[in-house]
């Protein structure tokens, strides 16, 4: 059974989930989630940021097992606006990194939907501050410039452009690169669904770290 805490952060409301046993030495591995365009308050906390993403049951194991993971909930009305929140976002990551032991150079970013419209919005504006990015079906947006570790899990808001995005490759298993998509042929919330639940990209996450670039 999965424990979550509900915490308040940088202002956002939020709900966090460590793992059980001993941290490695160097600290957990930090994961933070976006939520979509249908999960900010007034959705109960619990309801709204278990529904899509690493919290939801159903997930791969890996997420709770091996990552802090914190999710933010915006207030209402919510909408396209995390790219407004990334002084916020990255002031919840300092924050919890102060409460928990966390890998302060294995720091990470996800989102759905939205929130994937937001990983790439706050990867640009804050270009040094994560360790590697997962855009889930993101509707907007264009990849962050340079090398930084991004992966695209492509759903049918995303599929048109993903052309758009320079210098990804299709991801083939074992993951290995930079810059990579997959693309499962999936509905929208079936993409995230499936995305979530692929042990692979939790992976391929921790094989980055700020302190080899």
């Amino acid at each position: 059974m999965i424990e979550y805490q509900e915490r308040n952060y940088a202002s956002l409301r939020c709900l966090v989930s460590v793992p059980q046993g001993e941290p490695p030495p160097s600290g957990w591995p930090l994961l933070v989630f976006l939520h979509g365009s249908e999960e900010a308050a007034p959705v109960p906390l619990r309801d709204a940021l278990t529904r899509h993403g690493p919290l939801r049951r159903g997930s791969a194991v890996e997420a709770t097992r091996d990552f802090v993971v914190i999710a933010p909930q915006l207030p209402a009305p919510g909408g396209n606006v995390w790219a407004a929140k990334a002084g916020a976002v990255a002031t919840l990551a300092e924050e919890v990194s102060g409460e928990v032991p966390v890998n302060p150079a294995q720091v990470y970013l996800t989102g759905f939907s939205y929130g994937g419209n937001g990983v790439l919005a706050l990867a640009r504006a804050r270009p040094n501050g994560w360790a590697a990015l997962w855009a889930v079906d993101p509707p907007a947006g264009a990849a962050p410039p340079g090398n930084q570790p991004l992966f695209i899990s492509v759903g049918p808001l995303s599929r048109d452009r993903i052309a758009s995005f320079a210098g990804l490759t299709r991801a083939t298993e074992p993951l290995a690169g930079r810059r990579l998509y997959h693309d499962a042929g999936l509905g929208h919330v079936e993409t995230a669904r499936a995305a979530y639940a692929n042990n692979a990209v939790y992976v391929w996450l921790k094989t980055h770290s700020l302190n080899a670039r």
